[in-house]
Protein backbone atom coordinates (compact mmCIF):
# COMPACT_ATOMS: atom_id res chain seq x y z
CA UNK A 1 0.00 0.00 0.00
CA UNK A 2 1.38 3.09 -0.72
CA UNK A 3 -0.47 6.87 0.24
CA UNK A 4 0.55 10.01 -0.01
CA UNK A 5 -1.34 13.43 1.08
CA UNK A 6 -0.58 17.12 -0.02
CA UNK A 7 -2.16 19.50 2.68
CA UNK A 8 -1.89 23.85 3.33
CA UNK A 9 -3.75 25.99 4.97
CA UNK A 10 -4.61 29.71 4.45
CA UNK A 11 -5.26 32.11 7.55
CA UNK A 12 -8.86 33.31 6.76
CA UNK A 13 -8.68 35.64 9.91
CA UNK A 14 -6.55 35.62 13.38
CA UNK A 15 -8.57 32.55 14.67
CA UNK A 16 -9.74 30.75 11.82
CA UNK A 17 -7.96 28.74 8.92
CA UNK A 18 -8.80 27.08 5.63
CA UNK A 19 -7.50 23.87 5.43
CA UNK A 20 -6.82 21.99 1.78
CA UNK A 21 -5.55 18.39 1.03
CA UNK A 22 -5.30 16.42 -1.53
CA UNK A 23 -4.80 12.55 -0.58
CA UNK A 24 -3.63 9.87 -2.86
CA UNK A 25 -3.85 5.91 -2.37
CA UNK A 26 -3.02 2.43 -4.14
CA UNK A 27 -3.29 -0.64 -2.57
CA UNK A 28 -2.76 -4.04 -4.39
CA UNK A 29 -5.14 -6.94 -3.95
CA UNK A 30 -4.51 -10.19 -1.49
CA UNK A 31 -2.60 -12.98 -2.74
CA UNK A 32 -4.08 -16.22 -2.06
CA UNK A 33 -0.83 -17.95 -1.70
CA UNK A 34 -0.48 -21.53 -1.34
CA UNK A 35 -3.84 -22.13 0.11
CA UNK A 36 -5.75 -21.26 -3.40
CA UNK A 37 -8.55 -19.55 -1.78
CA UNK A 38 -9.26 -16.60 -3.54
CA UNK A 39 -8.37 -13.03 -2.82
CA UNK A 40 -10.96 -11.15 -1.65
CA UNK A 41 -9.45 -7.54 -1.44
CA UNK A 42 -9.83 -5.80 -4.93
CA UNK A 43 -6.69 -3.70 -5.99
CA UNK A 44 -7.27 0.13 -6.30
CA UNK A 45 -6.55 3.36 -6.63
CA UNK A 46 -7.87 6.74 -4.75
CA UNK A 47 -7.72 10.33 -5.19
CA UNK A 48 -9.38 12.58 -2.46
CA UNK A 49 -9.81 16.18 -2.57
CA UNK A 50 -10.44 17.06 1.38
CA UNK A 51 -11.32 20.45 2.40
CA UNK A 52 -11.70 21.67 5.33
CA UNK A 53 -11.37 24.19 8.62
CA UNK A 54 -9.72 25.17 11.63
CA UNK A 55 -10.73 27.55 14.95
CA UNK A 56 -8.28 28.56 17.54
CA UNK A 57 -10.64 28.47 20.57
CA UNK A 58 -8.00 28.72 23.22
CA UNK A 59 -3.64 29.39 22.61
CA UNK A 60 -3.35 25.82 23.57
CA UNK A 61 -6.74 24.29 22.22
CA UNK A 62 -8.27 24.10 18.13
CA UNK A 63 -11.46 22.17 16.23
CA UNK A 64 -11.53 21.41 12.95
CA UNK A 65 -13.27 19.63 10.26
CA UNK A 66 -12.66 18.03 7.06
CA UNK A 67 -14.94 16.92 3.96
CA UNK A 68 -12.99 14.58 2.06
CA UNK A 69 -14.78 13.97 -1.68
CA UNK A 70 -13.18 10.79 -3.80
CA UNK A 71 -12.78 12.68 -7.06
CA UNK A 72 -11.60 9.56 -8.93
CA UNK A 73 -11.56 5.73 -8.05
CA UNK A 74 -10.27 2.73 -9.86
CA UNK A 75 -10.63 -0.97 -8.47
CA UNK A 76 -9.92 -3.79 -9.92
CA UNK A 77 -12.90 -5.41 -8.80
CA UNK A 78 -16.13 -4.27 -7.17
CA UNK A 79 -15.67 -2.65 -3.51
CA UNK A 80 -17.70 -1.36 -0.93
CA UNK A 81 -16.29 2.67 -0.49
CA UNK A 82 -18.17 5.74 0.86
CA UNK A 83 -18.37 8.44 -1.47
CA UNK A 84 -17.46 10.88 0.71
CA UNK A 85 -15.50 11.41 4.91
CA UNK A 86 -16.59 13.40 7.79
CA UNK A 87 -13.90 13.83 10.01
CA UNK A 88 -14.25 16.73 12.99
CA UNK A 89 -12.02 16.73 16.16
CA UNK A 90 -10.43 19.10 18.82
CA UNK A 91 -6.32 19.14 19.30
CA UNK A 92 -4.01 20.42 22.20
CA UNK A 93 -0.94 21.55 22.13
CA UNK A 94 1.34 21.69 25.21
CA UNK A 95 3.77 23.87 23.92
Amino acid sequence: EVQATLAGGYALSAPLQLLMQVNYRHHDGDEPGESGDESHIASGTSVYVTPGLRGQITPQVAAYGYFQIRAYEHTSAPELIAPYHLSFGLSYSVL
